[in-house]
C-alpha cells in the first residue's frame, strides 16, 4: 500500500481542521438539498498552488465563490490597474460569494436583488462551478461577463449560476468588475504615463482572464480552450477584449449575446472634462490625485453621472479605437465568434428610450420610416421600438459579425422565443430574454416544456462551441457566416433552425445614420 509523504498528511489534516472550523461542516461538508448522504459527507474542495479552497455541491455541480483574482482596489490603488492576488497560504472557505461591486441601486430587474448583498470596493472577486463528475481531464473552460450597462451587475447575481452549464462538461467562471466611476473614469488629476489607460473595468476583465489561464490546469481545464462569452454590456466587453493586445492569448474563443456594440465612445479628453466638471463640487476645481482617492465610495456613485458618463472611451491603450471601426479595421483577434441579437430587444426598456431614437433622426424620421419592414397598419410606438431594437443590437451585431467573418468562423443568431412566464407582456424576445434559459439557475420556478427545450438547446450549442469552436457537431446544421452565403440561425420555441439573414436592405439604410444611437 502507497505512504502517504508528510505534505499529503498535513494538507489532510488541516482540510479537517478547516472543516470542523468552517460553519455548517463540522462534521462532513453539507451538500445541496437532495444531495446523497455520499456527497453530503464528501468535502468539496479545490486544490491550487498557492491552498487548499473548500466549495459547496450545486446540483450535479461544484462551486466555488468568492475567490479573489486581483488584490483589493482601495485606498491607493483606487484607479490604479489591478495587481496580482495575494496568495492563499493555508485553507479559504468559498462557499459564499463576495461583495458586490460598488454600483447605484437599480429600481427594478434582476440586479435589484443586489440590494440585499455586502457591497464594497474590494470586489474582485469570480465563482467557479465544474461538473461533479468530469469525463475529461481537461475541460474547457466558459468565462461569464455580465451585462448592466457598465455600472450595476455582479458576476454572483443569481441569474448567472453556473450549474447548470458546467454540468454539461465545462467550467463556468463568473466575473466582477469594477463599475460606474470606479471602473470608467478619467481625470486630468489621474493622468500617469505609468497607469494603462482609463478603463478600469475592462482591466479587471482581463486580469481575471489571466488568473484563469494560470490557475486552469488546477481547475481541471484546458488553458487552450478558454471561451469568453457575456451579453449585454458583458457583449460589448468581449469586443473590446478581442481587440485589444492587452488580452491577447488569454481566451480563445467568444460569445457576443444581445452586445452594447453601440456604445458613445468617448475620447479619454472627453471623459476627463466631464469628470472635472461632476467632481467639482465634493472635491474642489483642482483636485489631486489623493484628494480623489479619499473622497468616500458613497459620494462618487451619487453625483449626477449620465450613462455614457461612465462606459468605455477611446484611451489609447487599453480601447485603442472604437470598438467596430476595429473590427473593420481587422484589428481583433482571429478567434471563432458566435454572435446574435433578440428580435424585441427594445421592450426590455421604457418607451421613452425607444422614442429617444426616433428623435436623433429628426427630419430624417419620414422617410426612414418610409422604408421601414413593418406592415402599413404598424403603429407609431412600434415602429420606434423596431428602430431601437436595429440601430442597438441587430444593426451593430451584424456589421460586427460581417467584419470578423473575413478573419475566423462567424456563427450568427437570432432568437425570437418568448418564455412562458412573459407571454403577454412582450411582442417578442426583449434584452436578456435568454439568460434564465441558458443557465436556469433555481429558484426562477420550473420552466415550461418548449421553454426547457429551448433551454436544453442553447446549453447545448454554446457549452458544443466552448468545447470545438463551432455550436452543432455538423456544419450544414448551422452554417457559418459567409458573405455568398449570409446565413443565421433563427431560435425559437422549435429549437433552431438556419435561414437566409432577413432585412438586410433595412439594415444597409439604418447604416447610412451613423449618428443614431440608443445608448
Amino acid at each position: 500500500m502507497k505512504r502517504c509523504n508528510p505534505y499529503t498528511r498535513l494538507m489532510v489534516s488541516a482540510v479537517a481542521g478547516a472543516l470542523t472550523a468552517l460553519p455548517g461542516l463540522a462534521g462532513g461538508a453539507s451538500g445541496s438539498s437532495g444531495s446523497s448522504p455520499h456527497h453530503e459527507a464528501t468535502p468539496i474542495t479545490l486544490r491550487l498552488d498557492d491552498g487548499l479552497v473548500i466549495g459547496r455541491r450545486d446540483g450535479d455541480s461544484e462551486a466555488f465563490l468568492g475567490l479573489p483574482y486581483a488584490q483589493p482596489p482601495v485606498g491607493e490603488a483606487r484607479w490604479r490597474a489591478p495587481r496580482a492576488a495575494s496568495r492563499l497560504h493555508g485553507v479559504r472557505d468559498a462557499r459564499t460569494p463576495g461583495p458586490v461591486c460598488m454600483q447605484p441601486m437599480a429600481p427594478r430587474g434582476p440586479e435589484a436583488t443586489l440590494a440585499q448583498r455586502p457591497m464594497s470596493e474590494d470586489c474582485l472577486t469570480l465563482n467557479i462551478w465544474r461538473p461533479l463528475q468530469r469525463q475529461h481531464h481537461a475541460l474547457p473552460i466558459m468565462v461569464w461577463l455580465h451585462g448592466g450597462a457598465f455600472r450595476l451587475g455582479a458576476g454572483s447575481l443569481y441569474l448567472y449560476n453556473g450549474a447548470a452549464l458546467a454540468a454539461r462538461q465545462a467550467i463556468l467562471v463568473t466575473v466582477n468588475y469594477r463599475l460606474g466611476p470606479f471602473g470608467f473614469l478619467a481625470h486630468p488629476a489621474l493622468n500617469r504615463d505609468d497607469e494603462p489607460g482609463v478603463n478600469h473595468g475592462l482591466l479587471d476583465q482581463i486580469a481575471a482572464l489571466r488568473w484563469i489561464q494560470d490557475h486552469a490546469r488546477q481547475l481541471g481545464g484546458d488553458p487552450q480552450r478558454i471561451t469568453l462569452f457575456g451579453e449585454s454590456a458583458g457583449g460589448a466587453s468581449v469586443g473590446y477584449l478581442m481587440t485589444t493586445p492587452l488580452a491577447k492569448g488569454l481566451f480563445h474563443r467568444a460569445i457576443i449575446q444581445s452586445g452594447a456594440l453601440d456604445l458613445p465612445e468617448r475620447t479619454r479628453q472627453q471623459g476627463e472634462q466631464t469628470a472635472a466638471r461632476l467632481l467639482a463640487p465634493v472635491a474642489g476645481p483642482a483636485p489631486t490625485a489623493e484628494d480623489l482617492r479619499q473622497l468616500p465610495a458613497r459620494v462618487l456613485i451619487d453625483l449626477p453621472w449620465q450613462r455614457q458618463d461612465t462606459m468605455p472611451m477611446v484611451d489609447g491603450q487599453v480601447v485603442r479605437k472604437p470598438m467596430r471601426q476595429a473590427f473593420r479595421d481587422g484589428d481583433a483577434a482571429p478567434m471563432p465568434l458566435l454572435i446574435g441579437s433578440n428580435d424585441a430587444e427594445s421592450g426590455f426598456f421604457p418607451p421613452a428610450w425607444s422614442q429617444a431614437v426616433v428623435q436623433q433622426l429628426g427630419d430624417r424620421w419620414a422617410a426612414v420610416r418610409a422604408q421601414m419592414p413593418l406592415p402599413p397598419a404598424a403603429g407609431e410606438a412600434e415602429r420606434a421600438q423596431r428602430l431601437a431594437t436595429d440601430v442597438f443590437a441587430t444593426l451593430p451585431t451584424w456589421q460586427v459579425a460581417q467584419a470578423h467573418a473575413g478573419q475566423a468562423p462567424v456563427y450568427l443568431y437570432r432568437y425570437g422565443h418568448v418564455a412562458a412566464a412573459q407571454r403577454g407582456h412582450a411582442a417578442g424576445a426583449i434584452h436578456t430574454a435568454e439568460l434564465p434559459l441558458l443557465f436556469t439557475p433555481e429558484g426562477v420556478g420550473h420552466p415550461a416544456r418548449e421553454d426547457a427545450f429551448v433551454a436544453a438547446a442553447l446549453q447545448r450549442w454554446w457549452t458544443h462551441f466552448a468545447h470545438s469552436g463551432r455550436p452543432t457537431p455538423r456544419h450544414d446544421r448551422w452554417p457559418r457566416l459567409t458573405a455568398h452565403a449570409p446565413r443565421l440561425m433563427w431560435i425559437d420555441a422549435a429549437g433552431g433552425q438556419a435561414i437566409t439573414v432577413p432585412d438586410r436592405t433595412w439594415l444597409d439604410i439604418l447604416a447610412l445614420h451613423p449618428d443614431v444611437h440608443a445608448n
